[in-house]
C-alpha cells in the first residue's frame, strides 16, 4: 500500500530512477518504508495524481513561507521577551515574588500583543 507523506526540497534525488538535481521529491510510504521519488516516478509508478502533486507542493510552500515569516518577525520578538524577562528577574526587590509575577505578566502580555499584530499583518499561522 502506498501513502503520500509529503513533498520536500531537501532531497533532490529520485530513489526510483536515480535522477538527480530535482527541484524536490515526494515522500511516499510504501508498505511501511519511506521513499523519495520525483514527480514522474511518483505519478507513473505509484499513482500520485497531478492534483495530489499540486496540493503537496502548495502545502509545502505555504509551510516554508510561514516558517520564514516566523523566523523574520516572531522569533526576534520572542528573543527580546526572553532577555527582558531575564533582566526583570535579576533585579532585587523587597517583595520579589509579587512584583516578579506582575512584571512577567505585563511583559508577556505586551509581547503577545505584538506577536499577534505581526502574525495578522504578515498572515502568519501560529
Amino acid at each position: 500500500m502506498t501513502t503520500i507523506i509529503g513533498y520536500t526540497d531537501s532531497i533532490t534525488e529520485c530513489e526510483c530512477c536515480g535522477k538527480v538535481d530535482l527541484k524536490g521529491t515526494y515522500c511516499l510510504d510504501i508498505d511501511g518504508e519511506e521513499f523519495y521519488y520525483g514527480s514522474v516516478c511518483a505519478f507513473k509508478n505509484h499513482g500520485l495524481t497531478t492534483d495530489e502533486q499540486k496540493e503537496m507542493k502548495a502545502t509545502f510552500t505555504k509551510a516554508k513561507k510561514n516558517a520564514k515569516l516566523i523566523e523574520i518577525h516572531i522569533t526576534p520578538i520572542k528573543e527580546q521577551l526572553s532577555i527582558r524577562l531575564e533582566n526583570a528577574f535579576t533585579t532585587n526587590y523587597e517583595n520579589l515574588t509579587v512584583l516578579a509575577k506582575k512584571i512577567y505578566h505585563q511583559i508577556e502580555s505586551d509581547y503577545n500583543r505584538v506577536i499577534d499584530a505581526k502574525a495578522k499583518k504578515y498572515k502568519i499561522t501560529l
